[in-house]
């Protein structure tokens, strides 16, 4: 009984970190919420127990870390030792570590589950930012691998913005974070509904009417394709 309930606890806390991982700034409820959502037989006793223990376990590893650690902070020959340009400097390492702590994250949960669903976005998300741009990329970051993978995103994410979101760049072929291959109409009119269904899902007014514009440059593309198509094929007919 007493290893049925270590048992449990290793995998409440491998649960919370995972989540945390995911999303660092997640608070507590939220926290909570998820976790309920993903084992409803946990109680919200059992969590808390899980998160107390996990930060008394994270400020132990801290504590060794900062015992042990060398009194620099440089990256490398490229990072500025300017004091001025240290904060500019500092916001990339926080994207860089960021970006990082997601794609562990992909690592941790089930492939296709929902926690795996939503690193994954986030992860992409990241990566498609300049401050990214020397960032070591996972072996999907290609364009047929980013379809792929999209599609399996929005699956498990049927009503989540940021994974429409997703699906409906890589499909577009806007984005010049990685070599974009040719999109069909067809590509392009999925990539337009990704983004309407994104647009319906967010709440903020500014990145609704953005999305909205990507919708519209996109089937906008799409019908252009399809004209040239039929002209072409005229001129043989």
């Amino acid at each position: 009984m007493v290893e049925g309930r270590a048992a449990t606890v290793s995998l409440l806390l491998e649960a919370v970190r995972a989540l945390r991982v995911a999303d660092p700034d997640l608070g507590v409820k939220p926290l909570i919420a998820k976790l309920r959502e993903q084992q409803p037989e946990w109680g919200t006793k059992k969590v808390r127990v899980a998160l107390k223990a996990l930060k008394a376990l994270e400020k132990e590893s801290e504590a060794k870390a900062a015992a042990t650690s060398p009194p620099t902070y440089l990256c490398g020959d490229d990072c500025p030792a300017d004091p001025e340009a240290w904060e500019l400097h500092g916001a990339f390492h926080k994207v860089e570590a960021a970006t990082k702590r997601f794609l562990e994250a992909t690592e941790r949960y089930p492939v296709e589950s929902v926690g795996w669903a939503e690193a994954t976005a986030r992860a992409f998300n990241k990566l498609t930012l300049s401050e990214c741009a020397k960032v070591a990329k996972p072996e999907w970051w290609n364009d047929e691998g980013l379809k792929a993978l999209s599609a399996r995103v929005v699956k498990a994410l049927p009503n989540d913005d940021g994974a429409h979101d997703m699906r409906g760049l890589v499909l577009s072929g806007q984005s010049g974070a990685w070599e974009v291959g040719s999109r069909s109409a067809a590509e392009l009119t999925e990539a337009a509904t990704c983004f309407e269904r994104s647009a319906a899902l967010t709440h903020v007014p500014a990145v609704k009417a953005q999305t909205v514009g990507h919708a519209d440059w996109c089937r906008s593309e799409a019908e252009a394709l399809c004209n040239h198509t039929r002209n072409v094929m005229r001129r043989y007919m």
